[in-house]
């Protein structure tokens, strides 16, 4: 899981994520607004096609995150 928050003062909407190296996003379903001050939680699985580590850097809301996974 990855929690995201909105530190801004207006309200901001979260509608695509570019995944890649059988990363998926499974819950929530996108759109998401999160309000000014807000945080939500992200859940993420992870189902590699092939053996070996894999690395993905996502930039959310002006947040930086890295994902990890080893198949």
């Amino acid at each position: 899981d990855l929690t995201v928050r909105n530190t801004g003062t207006l309200g901001q909407t979260l509608s695509s994520l570019a995944l890649s190296g059988g990363f998926a996003l499974t819950s929530p379903r996108l759109p998401v607004t999160l309000p000014a001050g807000s945080t939500q939680i992200l859940t993420f699985v992870f189902n590699p096609g092939e053996a070996g580590d894999r690395t993905l850097t996502l930039n959310i809301l002006g947040q930086t995150a890295v994902l990890t996974g080893t198949g």
